[in-house]
Parts: structure tokens; C-alpha cells; sequence
């Protein structure tokens, strides 16, 4: 998270040291209706990853409906076989929580998907009141 980052600066010195970081994203498709993943989405999709993907670590997709299956075999055409390793399909959160683990902090884990951090509606809340 931001402490660990701006810890991570603190020990290096600036004149000598580059510190890189990389993003871990997680995608909750619950609720999302399949008719959205049309081609818009995949031309959305493909120019995302074609953006960022040296500084992903690993994308996590969660409540993957089956229709997304089509989806997928039609982008991982225009991905680089190294972009797509670092992404991860999972049908449950509870699939998806030892794999979690193994990227992120436990206290930086949203509580909703196996974490001791807060829970996505006390984030959202938050950020809410904050802006």
C-alpha cells in the first residue's frame, strides 16, 4: 500500500536508487451483465494492457460469469503471452483468497475477499466523504 511505498522511499537514497512499483488490480464482475462485454469492451480492454502492461503484477478477475470465456479467447489474441500469465480467472471470491495472499498483505486485502483490511463499502465510504 501507500505506507509500505513511501516506507520503501525513505530507506533508499534518491540520488542513487529508483523505486519501481507495480500494480496488483482486482476486478469484481458480480453483477455485471454479460451484454456489456461486446466489442467496445475488447477495444477498451486491448488499449488498457497495451498501456500499462509492464506495470501490472497481476490483474485478478472474481465472479467471472461464463459468457466472459468468449470474451477472454477473443483477447488474449492481442496480449503478449507474458500479460497474460499475470492474470488470473476466478468463478468465487474463496477461489481466488490463497492466490490473494500471495501478492498482497493480508491487512491491505479488502475484508470482502478473504483480507483483515476494510471492507469495499467502507473504502467507497471513505473516499466518498473525502472528495
Amino acid at each position: 500500500g501507500k505506507e509500505s511505498m513511501l516506507q520503501e522511499a525513505k530507506t533508499h537514497d534518491p540520488k542513487t536508487t529508483t523505486v519501481l512499483s507495480e500494480r496488483i488490480i482486482v476486478l469484481d464482475m458480480k453483477n455485471i451483465s454479460s451484454s456489456l462485454f461486446n466489442i467496445d469492451f475488447l477495444k477498451e480492454a486491448a488499449k488498457i494492457t497495451a498501456c500499462f502492461p509492464e506495470t501490472m503484477n497481476r490483474t485478478y478477475m472474481l465472479n467471472v460469469p461464463t459468457a466472459f470465456t468468449f470474451v477472454w479467447a477473443v483477447v488474449k489474441l492481442f496480449l503478449e503471452p507474458r500479460t497474460i500469465q499475470k492474470i488470473g480467472f476466478f468463478s468465487w471470491e474463496s477461489k481466488a483468497k490463497q492466490d490473494l495472499l500471495n501478492f498482497i498483505d493480508s491487512g491491505e486485502l479488502l475484508s470482502d475477499y478473504g483480507g483483515t483490511g476494510h471492507s469495499f463499502d467502507d473504502v467507497l465510504k471513505k473516499r466518498q466523504q473525502e472528495h
